[in-house]
């Protein structure tokens, strides 16, 4: 009992260290894309000038206002084309301010839709 009690003290602690969320963001649009913003609902992220079939990456910051807004939530994509928004998409999931145990999100912009696949290492 003594030794299941320390390692979920241990795999709470390790959970606990993740302060953000890692994004890898492609394009592969026909047109330009001035802009992606990546959301928790109180931290952003903001990658410009999205280039065709070129990767991008970002980190989504949670440790920043953690310590005094711990909720539940997801994550918000918005895509701006000719300085409109184009697309707003909400994904993913956090618990208690603490980004889930994934290593992050990949993102592929296309011309009709947006896809998002969650990775682990």
């Amino acid at each position: 009992m003594k030794k299941l009690f320390l390692i979920l003290i241990g795999l709470s602690l390790f959970e606990c260290s993740k302060y953000g969320s890692n994004f890898q963001v492609s394009s592969q649009r026909n047109f330009p894309i001035d802009s992606v913003i990546i959301s928790n609902g109180f931290n952003s992220s903001a990658i410009y000038g999205l280039q065709k079939n070129k990767d991008y990456n970002t980190f989504l910051d949670f440790k920043t206002k953690r310590d005094t807004l711990i909720s539940d939530g997801s994550y918000t994509i918005k895509v701006y084309q000719g300085n409109k928004l184009k697309e707003f998409l909400n994904f993913g999931y956090y618990s208690n301010g603490i980004p889930s145990s994934s290593s992050g999100f990949r993102i592929e912009i296309k011309n009709d839709t947006i896809l998002i696949d969650e990775f682990w290492d």
